[in-house]
């Protein structure tokens, strides 16, 4: 084996081993709870809503840190009942992995799997998705 092939064998293994030591770090820096509450106050947000998971959340590393939260339930806001307005059965999404590298958790993208929406009309015709 030559040396340029010897080099690369070696630049290959110490990216893996990097690769392997940045995973691990990020691993412990980020938790399930974490992930929840940053989509449940991105979704709040979005939506006006409050949100519930009620399900199981789950986070990945590889090949990119995403996330997958199930049984999702949106309810009103403001009011004395807390009317389910959707419910998902499962919401996927990915995290930046930049941020992540110094403690900041940034949701890129979501995506919402078999939505149920609840749409009602007031007793005075106003709409409540309007």
């Amino acid at each position: 084996m030559g040396n340029a092939m010897r080099r690369r064998l070696y630049v290959a293994v110490a990216g893996i081993l990097v690769g392997g030591v940045v995973l691990a770090y990020l691993s412990t820096r980020v938790s399930d709870d974490a992930v929840l509450r940053a989509t449940a106050e991105k979704v709040a947000t979005l939506t006006g809503n409050r949100v519930e998971v009620r399900g199981a959340t789950d986070v990945s590393f590889l090949p990119l840190p995403r996330f997958t939260l199930r049984d999702v339930v949106l309810t009103t806001r403001f009011g004395a009942q807390n009317e389910e307005v959707a419910s998902l059965d499962v919401l996927r999404g990915s995290v930046a992995l930049l941020p992540l590298l110094v403690g900041q958790l940034k949701l890129k993208d979501f995506v919402l799997a078999r939505p149920a929406l609840a749409l009602t009309v007031a007793q005075r015709g106003r709409p409540d998705w309007a």
